[in-house]
């Protein structure tokens, strides 16, 4: 796996158990503090009590988008690096709300299924451009 900074702490945010536990599983294995919220609201109420320093927000979700969740985020974080993930298929629909997130400075998104390795190696790539550009 890739070498990561020890210990950033990384925030979770999907609906479906399996999927939430799969992430922190393996962004524990690379060296993160995970924590996860099973709901865009819940992920917006734990940001008063912590600054992560990545955001991994499911796309669809019933209360909170993924979108409404990261735009939070980049507001109150704006040096927070923001992930959003889907498996929905309307890309279009997902392409034109991916353009207000696209305004920040540390933003990707990775389509469900994903690779691990890659996954892991491109969140570790965005941290290390944060940190030379500070």
């Amino acid at each position: 796996m890739t070498s990561t900074p020890n210990n950033v702490p990384l925030l979770v945010v999907d609906d479906d158990p399996p999927v939430a536990s799969s992430l922190r599983r393996l962004f524990r294995r690379a060296g993160f503090t995970v924590t996860v919220a099973g709901s865009g609201t819940e992920a917006v109420s734990l940001l008063d009590s912590t600054t992560p320093g990545v955001v991994i927000s499911d796309y669809r979700m019933p209360d909170l988008s993924g979108i409404d969740v990261l735009l939070e985020v980049q507001r109150r974080f704006p040096k927070t690096i923001c992930v959003l993930i889907s498996g929905y298929a309307d890309s279009g629909a997902l392409q034109a709300s991916m353009k207000k997130l696209q305004k920040g400075r540390h933003f990707f998104f990775v389509p469900k299924p994903w690779n691990d390795e890659a996954f892991v190696q491109r969140v570790c790539d965005e941290l290390r451009k944060r940190e030379r550009s500070k």
